[in-house]
């Protein structure tokens, strides 16, 4: 009887103490958290902002003028004299033999200029591309950090009310002696240490808010805008796509392989300038076998640099793959602890609500799921960066292939003592597919390359080949994406 009594008096000053129902409200405010915005953007419109406006993608964006500028200044080298000093010297009969080399043997030397002047404003076109990118992937970062901290401030400041609440009704449990001062003690200091934690996280926020504020090139006086929140959680089940051929399409369609491609192009196009400067007035002199070899050292410094930026995007999209697993396992198994304290917390909330138990245990289950739901936050979004950074390699989609799922045949054809090997689509896809690569086990044929879909993506073999024809097809599609199909012909 008289432990009845005490908890009947435990339950009436504590609830009395407690002049809100905050307690009852968790499920609630945590729903709350992964709600639409009225009014908030979307990743994808912050990202077009970011890269509109970014101060670095205009100055790239100059540069790319200037580039284009100097091919008009590199034309105009194909005629060493102006069109007026022609007539002049014309009109004068002034022309000499001297006169008559420079104009056409310095011809085959500027045309090369020209090209290499080209393939430069290309280099510049890619440049500009991978930066805007690069932009919209930080964006991606910063906004998915934004929400984080919004999340966990919010979370905060919830665990905060609790944590006020449960001192409310501790110290009337101090007064009828039922808890200890020590109880109370521990648990004011436990309040102050998380209100210090709350501070930093909102210093965090406004740093996060600051910098995203320079990427959209916007003033600090602007209104700061609203993010729209993730509510869909990602799942293992969502990535099938092949991590080989997920290499094969970022090495495809990325903006720094063609621009490396395009600095190959000039320092070859340079070199050949250089070695036909020697019929001109500018390469006369003793150091053109000189700069005939830096030129050419130039060029293998440009094809080294596309290797190494070659291997280094392999290992790019394993590593950034290989982070976004497993960050997706670990918000999996936070997931459902979180579910699991949920469910825990939904029972107590209902043994309270029967007067079965006291504040202090119900509080006590909402700060355990408060805290599970706050790790499963930035688990989720951390694992949405890591898809973003993956993204960012693949230039595309990376949970799924539009097109691994076509199928095709491959044949070699006899005609005239000639073999053409091809590739039949069995679906009607011949025409998304922009080319073929075939490799060939059999060390006596090379990798040949097809770019007509009118004959099947066909390539000659020569008269003689030995069977089995074994190898791999890569097949390029218009939208960038790479597959990969094996073959094995029989005679």
């Amino acid at each position: 009887m008289k432990k009845f009594c005490t908890i009947v008096l435990l339950f009436v000053f504590s609830l009395s103490a407690i002049g809100s129902d905050e307690h009852l409200r968790a499920l609630e405010l945590t729903n709350k958290i992964l709600e639409n915005r009225e009014g908030a953007d979307s990743l994808e419109k912050v990202k077009e902002l970011a890269a509109g406006e970014n101060v670095d993608v205009r100055i790239a964006y100059e540069r790319l003028y200037q580039a284009q500028q100097k091919i008009g200044q590199a034309r105009a080298t194909y005629f060493p004299y102006g069109i007026g000093e022609v007539l002049v010297l014309q009109a004068t009969d002034f022309w000499n033999p001297l006169i008559l080399t420079e104009l056409v043997t310095s011809i085959p030397s500027k045309w090369f200029n020209v090209k290499r002047t080209h393939n430069l404003k290309n280099a510049e076109k890619h440049t500009l591309a991978a930066l805007r990118e690069n932009i919209k992937n930080e964006v991606a970062n910063l906004y998915y950090e934004t929400l984080k901290e919004e999340a966990i401030i919010d979370l905060a400041r919830y665990e905060l009310i609790m944590l006020e609440e449960l001192m409310q009704a501790l110290k009337v449990q101090v007064q009828t002696g039922i808890a200890t001062q020590q109880d109370l003690d521990e648990l004011e200091y436990s309040s102050l240490r998380k209100r210090e934690a709350f501070l930093k996280l909102e210093s965090y926020l406004n740093e996060s808010k600051a910098s995203m504020k320079m990427l959209l090139g916007l003033s600090y006086r602007d209104k700061m805008i609203k993010f729209q929140p993730v509510n869909k959680f990602l799942s293992s089940n969502d990535f099938q796509m092949n991590k080989e051929e997920l290499v094969l399409t970022a090495l495809n369609r990325s903006h720094e392989m063609k621009a490396a491609q395009q600095m190959i192009y000039a320092a070859s196009n340079a070199k050949r300038s250089t070695k036909w400067s020697i019929l001109s007035f500018a390469g006369l002199g003793f150091d053109y076998l000189q700069r005939v070899h830096l030129a050419g050292s130039k060029l293998n410094q440009a094809i080294y640099a596309k290797e190494a930026l070659e291997v280094n995007i392999q290992n790019e999209v394993y590593s950034k793959d290989s982070r976004l697993r497993n960050s997706i396992d670990v918000m999996t198994r936070e997931l459902s602890i979180m579910e699991t304290s949920r469910d825990f917390m939904l029972t107590q909330l209902e043994l309270f609500k029967a007067h079965r138990i006291n504040v202090n245990e119900l509080v006590d289950a909402n700060l355990i799921y408060i805290r599970d739901f706050a790790q499963t936050i930035i688990y989720h979004y951390d694992s949405l960066q890591r898809l973003d950074d993956l993204e960012r390699i693949a230039l595309g989609n990376v949970t799924s292939s539009d097109v691994a799922q076509v199928k095709f045949e491959f044949k070699l054809n006899q005609h005239k003592r000639r073999n053409h090997f091809q590739m039949l689509p069995i679906e009607n896809t011949s025409q998304s597919v922009s080319s073929v690569t075939y490799r060939f086990d059999s060390h006596d044929i090379s990798d040949l390359k097809s770019f007509n879909p009118q004959d099947n993506f066909s390539v000659e073999l020569g008269r003689s080949v030995k069977f089995p024809i074994v190898g791999t097809a890569l097949i390029f599609f218009k939208n960038g994406e790479v597959i990969q199909r094996n073959f094995n012909i029989s005679k």
